[in-house]
């Protein structure tokens, strides 16, 4: 029997992307609670200095994926205020 494969912040935004949000939904997207404790978890443990390589990767996905996804909101936060 397979396992199904882990939730990873791409899978999560990947996931909504693909769903053709409209620019509503984009403003109001939010990570799953889950997911948002495991990236507080990884910023806590590169405070500590306790990353692993397989976190320290971990991290700079999400610090990656989250600042996309920061332009993303304000490109559409601009979209919908007619800044486009």
């Amino acid at each position: 029997m397979h396992s199904a494969p882990p939730i990873t912040i791409t899978s999560v935004i990947t996931d909504f992307l693909g769903i053709a949000p409209s620019v509503e939904e984009i403003i109001a997207f939010r990570l799953p609670d889950d997911l948002e404790a495991r990236g507080l978890e990884l910023l806590t443990l590169s405070r500590e200095g306790r990353l692993s390589n397989e976190t320290e990767a971990e991290l700079e996905e999400f610090t990656h994926l989250g600042h996309l996804m920061n332009r993303v909101k304000l490109k559409a936060r601009l979209k919908l205020a007619g800044h486009e």
